[in-house]
């Protein structure tokens, strides 16, 4: 089974949404989210469903924490974009410099940084050793070397939907699965 159709108990999805199982059981029942039953009469949501709900009810609170590290403004806008068309709940923070970009990541409890060049403010090794330390991911965007040299994730810019939408989505996943645990 792929990730994006794992079953979560009633228990599970009520604990993600923070809202009772007997609301999970109204919505399912409401036809807001795909489910189905056991054979012992249990019911299994699907966790996809769960993602679409949590995108049509929290508009206003992201799930994820992006600051978008870049000296062209256009870096974070193309990010916004996207992401207006997708509908994610992810909310973008902008920074110009290294220094700026941390403590963004810190004030916001950003899940993820994605780096359009490597700052020359501060030391490279220093930002992606105390975005680790905040759980938060660091995503080079324009030198696949660079990326090699720093053992860090690279994705291409000017971003391709195809790469930027899943990566968005598995960590949407993730949220979901730490908050399950």
């Amino acid at each position: 089974m792929s990730d994006h159709h794992q079953l979560l108990s009633t228990r599970q999805a009520a604990q993600v949404l923070g809202v009772s199982v007997r609301t999970i059981q109204l919505w399912v029942e409401q036809g807001l989210l795909h489910a189905w039953k056991t054979p012992g009469g249990h019911r299994r949501i699907d966790q996809q469903s769960l993602l679409q709900l949590l995108q049509q009810k929290q508009r206003e609170m992201p799930l994820l924490n992006l600051v978008a590290l870049s000296s062209e403004p256009s870096f974070a806008t193309q990010i916004k974009l996207h992401l207006s068309q997708w509908q994610l709940p992810v909310e973008v923070s902008s920074s110009q410099n290294g220094v700026q970009a941390l403590l963004l990541a810190g004030k916001t409890k950003a899940d993820l940084m994605l780096v359009h060049q490597l700052p020359d403010d501060m030391d490279t090794n220093l930002l992606i050793g105390e975005l680790q330390q905040q759980n938060c991911q660091f995503i080079l965007c324009s030198d696949p070397q660079q990326a090699q040299q720093y053992q860090v994730p690279y994705l291409t810019y000017p971003f391709e939907p195809r790469f930027l939408k899943p990566l968005l989505q598995q960590t949407l996943l993730q949220r979901v699965r730490q908050k399950i645990d």
